[in-house]
């Protein structure tokens, strides 16, 4: 098992956009650390690129992890469960472990509470979390058990490049799947001991106000930092098209530079 089988089995799933692929960035000087990265929900692994290409620039060896069912077609997305996403982002961990190196994770939205997961189950590093949440916004969100049979997927408008990266239908199964998974983690949150940086926005359509901070006082670490952006920016953090995508980084950066002893959890 390898990197080269999980992108055959993108492939072979569908996927034909390359970069809503699985990546593998490596560094051209190596600072002996690796990152794990997880995007959200309807989205790829695009998401994630920009973060990923950056922080390969500094040193780290990045993968970028593509979930069941995206970057295909929303009916693969309906036939999947939580646990098929996770299934993704264990492997890939596997195969990231077979550098040898120190891993952190940067999970982004749904891929946050993925990560959330992991690091209760793997050894991780460091632990960064874009656009995390216990609640989403949508009234009808904890409604999707039975409204999935009515109205199987919820339409919205995206501009051109991004309907080549994103669903515009979304399966309301999916978002119960969400709901499932956000219950799995709720219960461990004070369980996570690791180091922590959680960064959110006011201006999030996506999750429900003040969901990340709740989410945050929860991790049972001693070591972890709140960062909130204004209304100005949006759910999805990890794009170029956030208008703070710089301050991102930075945040990002700064945090794993800090000193990550191991830690036990």
């Amino acid at each position: 098992m390898g990197f080269a089988s999980e992108l055959e089995r993108a492939k072979h799933e569908g996927v034909t956009h390359p970069e809503n692929l699985p990546f593998l960035f490596k560094p051209k000087r190596p600072n002996g650390k690796a990152l794990h990265l997880v995007h959200g929900f309807g989205a790829s692994p695009y998401e994630m690129r920009p973060i990923g290409e950056l922080l390969c620039t500094r040193g780290y060896l990045v993968l970028g992890t593509r979930l069941t069912g995206h970057g295909t077609s929303p009916e693969d997305l309906r036939r999947c469960q939580w646990q098929d996403w996770f299934d993704s982002v264990e492997r890939c961990h596997t195969i990231l472990q077979e550098s040898g190196l120190p891993i952190s994770l940067i999970g982004q939205s749904t891929g946050a509470l993925l990560s959330l997961l992991l690091a209760h189950q793997r050894k991780v590093g460091r632990l960064i979390l874009l656009s995390p949440f216990l609640k989403l916004q949508h009234p009808l969100a904890s409604l999707t058990g039975l409204l999935k049979h009515l109205i199987p997927f919820q339409h919205r408008q995206l501009p051109h490049p991004e309907r080549l990266h994103y669903y515009e239908r979304r399966p309301l199964g999916g978002i119960e799947q969400i709901g499932q998974l956000r219950n799995e983690v709720v219960h461990i949150l004070p369980q996570i001991k690791i180091p922590t940086l959680l960064l959110a926005a006011e201006g999030d359509q996506t999750v429900a106000k003040g969901t990340g901070l709740m989410l945050f006082e929860k991790l049972g670490s001693s070591d972890k930092e709140f960062y909130l952006f204004g209304p100005e920016v949006p759910h999805v953090l990890s794009v170029i098209k956030n208008p703070k995508f710089d301050k991102t980084c930075h945040l990002i950066e700064d945090f794993l530079l800090k000193s990550d002893l191991p830690s036990t959890q």
